[in-house]
Formats: C-alpha cells, sequence, structure tokens
C-alpha cells in the first residue's frame, strides 16, 4: 500500500492529504470540454496520470444519471433526472405499500449486484487485485445511500418517518435484510484486501437533520455498528 496514504490514515505527517477529485459529469453539458480538459492538465496533484482523449470523446454517465429515460436499479427504485450526469430522484417506491415486501418484492442478491448496478464480482476482483499488485491503494466503498436513503428510495421518504414513529414491525426486518445485504459487501471488500472503507451516505438538509436523534439511535445507528 503506498505509504503516503498509510502516513494520512495514521496522522503521521504525510506529504499531501490523498484525496479523489471528480468534475461533476453535468459539467461536461454546460462547459467546453477543452476547457475542462485544460483544468485537469494544469492540476496533475488532483488528476494524476490525466491524458487528453481523443476529440470523439465523450463522458460516460451513469444509468441513474441519464435525463433521456429513467432507470430502475436492482431494488426496484425508479430514478428520474432532468440533466445529464445529475445523479436523479427516486420517484417510484417498489414498498410504498408494504403488501409488496416479501411477495412481489425480495432484497436482491448481492453476489450479482452492489444495489445500485449489475456487477460481475469476478472481473471486479480481478481489477482490485490488479491495483493491489500495482502497489496502488485499494479504496473499498458501499454505494452512496446504503442504508437510511436506501429505506427511503424503498418506503419513501414520508412514508419511512411515519413507519419510524408508529414502531412498524416491517421496518426491522427490512432493516435487518438490508443490512445483512450491505455486510456481505463489506465481507467481500474486506476479503479481497482493501485498504480502506467508505460508506457514503446523506443525513441532513440545509436546516438540520432528516430524522430525529432519537430515530436515527434506534433504527439507523446498529446497522451503521454491524458494517462499520
Amino acid at each position: 500500500m503506498n505509504d503516503n496514504f498509510t502516513r494520512a490514515a495514521r496522522f503521521e505527517g504525510p506529504d499531501y492529504i490523498p484525496m479523489t477529485f471528480h468534475i461533476n459529469p453535468a459539467c461536461w453539458n454546460h462547459y467546453p470540454k477543452d476547457a475542462l480538459f485544460d483544468l485537469m492538465e494544469a492540476h496533475p496533484r488532483l488528476f494524476p496520470g490525466f491524458t487528453r482523449p481523443g476529440e470523439d470523446w465523450k463522458p460516460a454517465y451513469g444509468p441513474n444519471a441519464m435525463a433521456a429515460r429513467s432507470y430502475t436499479d436492482p431494488m426496484g427504485c425508479v430514478w428520474h433526472t432532468a440533466d445529464d450526469g445529475i445523479v436523479g430522484t427516486v420517484l417510484g417506491h417498489p414498498l410504498e405499500d408494504w403488501s409488496a415486501f416479501g411477495t412481489t418484492w425480495h432484497i436482491p442478491d448481492p453476489d450479482h449486484t452492489d444495489g445500485l448496478v449489475p456487477v460481475d464480482w469476478v472481473e471486479q476482483e480481478a481489477q482490485w487485485k490488479a491495483v493491489k499488485t500495482a502497489g496502488g491503494v485499494f479504496r473499498g466503498s458501499l454505494r452512496h445511500g446504503h442504508t437510511f436513503l436506501q429505506l427511503c428510495d424503498l418506503r419513501g421518504y414520508e412514508n419511512l418517518l411515519e413507519d419510524m414513529w408508529d414502531g412498524e414491525p416491517l421496518l426491522d426486518e427490512l432493516i435487518h435484510q438490508l443490512t445483512e445485504f450491505n455486510l456481505a459487501l463489506v465481507k467481500r471488500f474486506v476479503e479481497n484486501g482493501c485498504d480502506s472503507m467508505a460508506y457514503p451516505e446523506d443525513l441532513g438538509m440545509q436546516l438540520g437533520p432528516m430524522l430525529s436523534p432519537a430515530m436515527f439511535r434506534r433504527y439507523i445507528k446498529p446497522a451503521y455498528k454491524r458494517l462499520m
């Protein structure tokens, strides 16, 4: 593993702070691509190893970030966006009605998906091995919104908060199944020697949290503890 990364993780005075810098994919729709390429070439520390692509290059958007069509992920959530490159919003909630739980809806198989897209784990593990062999840093990560936001996407935000307030027993079972799904992914990363794990999630709005501290401690914190 990269020595500078190790020293940063241990607060031992690294030469620089490791970081990953991204240009939002939607920028390619709104700015001249050569101007963005110039910016990337001017900052090699932010974009190490960048090589300007050919004239026929086009940005690749995630399946839930394409305006031309909706996207149904392996969880059954239906995504929509108005701008290519901007991650969409889930407007189709597969568990909007609890009657679908365990009948028409089932948690997907983590051997075939990360929850957002189908995954060929054999191919993925080969890529991880190549990174490690080359002395790079293998960063594992769950998908963004792996627990709380996933529950919002499955049930709908208002439905989810009402479930928490009412003490809906099916919610506990759903969280259990979701946590087992996520835990299978974490174990796969760890077993393949990941150097770090990320658990990206949004819990706050502009003026406060998306759920009360009491509800967080009751429903979300136990899942986090198992995963982390």
